[in-house]
């Protein structure tokens, strides 16, 4: 029986609105037990899980509200948990369970991403082409997108064997830094340089930490 929300009225019997009524609390009981221990067992009110339905389009939140949903995100193109919380003074939905993870099983060493409750943005990265060092001091801009703004990067070398006749051993390596105040809201830059007497090549592989 569905709900009725015009029973009783003032000229009813109780004959006729006794069936109406009980199938009230019936409806009542089912609505109430999705989800929630039953109204009348031991822990009443509380929650045995929080289903979040698909929605579309995403919900908005104003003043001091916060809000947690489900929604589709662009990137990843599955359904994730998203929270609308505050980053700098703004209301901003964080997909907090979007990574790379979701929709693939990433190799060793590839490239993924993922986001933190707090809204944060964690990418490890590594460059596309291969890097040569010689014994000229070199510069190397890193582009990076994804971010409003990039708190910090950590970066290491991997190597490249053997390019030019060259090998890296104890005497045959690369030295490598971050450039002074050169991370941006979309990049940032390293100084590399070779030791030894041999060119070497190798990839730059990175951390980037910002939202």
């Amino acid at each position: 029986m569905a709900y009725n929300n015009s029973t009783p009225q003032p000229s009813d019997s109780i004959s006729i609105t006794q069936p109406r009524i009980l199938g009230n609390f019936q409806e009542i009981y089912t609505w109430t037990a999705v989800d929630h221990v039953g109204f009348n067992l031991a822990d009443a009110g509380k929650h045995k899980k929080v289903t979040l339905i698909a929605q579309s389009p995403a919900p908005s939140f104003t003043g001091t509200e916060l809000g947690v949903y489900n929604f589709v995100n662009p990137t990843t193109t599955k359904n994730e948990l998203y929270v609308t919380k505050f980053i700098n003074n703004s209301l901003t939905p964080v997909p907090i369970t979007a990574s790379s993870i979701s929709n693939t099983s990433p190799s060793n060493g590839a490239n993924v991403e993922t986001y933190f409750p707090s809204g944060m943005l964690l990418q490890s990265k590594f460059t596309a082409a291969n890097l040569t060092a010689t014994s000229a001091l070199q510069t190397h801009t890193q582009t990076v997108s994804g971010y409003t703004k990039i708190f910090n990067v950590i970066f290491v070398l991997e190597e490249i064997d053997k390019n030019l006749g060259g090998a890296w051993g104890a005497t045959n390596y690369v030295r490598a830094w971050l450039v002074k105040n050169s991370i941006t809201n979309t990049q940032f830059q390293i100084n590399y340089v070779r030791q030894g007497s041999d060119d070497l090549r190798f990839k730059l592989r990175y951390f980037v930490l910002g939202y």
